[in-house]
């Protein structure tokens, strides 16, 4: 892709499935919701979309945004989906 930087930098924050064993201790859900619930909120493939040599700089999240999400606002006062359940505490 030609642009006056010479790159794009692509952010992919919620195509991953994984959680590792270690954070799944503190996750009330069973199995079967955490699943769903995964599913529900990821965005999945987009890593593979914008898997292409024009998108030469891709940074993306390795774990589900259930576990980290790097696009939510520290402070929960801050964040729309804190009252949703969806904050950082």
């Amino acid at each position: 892709m030609d642009n006056d930087y010479g790159f794009v930098m692509v952010h992919v924050p919620h195509s991953s499935l994984a959680i590792p064993e270690k954070y799944k201790v503190g996750i009330l859900l069973g199995e079967k919701q955490l699943d769903r619930e995964m599913r529900r909120i990821t965005d999945a493939y987009c890593d593979e979309l914008y898997d292409a040599p024009e998108f030469s700089t891709r940074v993306i999240a390795t774990v589900n945004r259930l576990v980290c999400d790097v696009e939510r606002f520290r402070d929960d006062r801050l964040e729309p989906r804190a009252k949703a359940g969806q904050g950082l505490m």
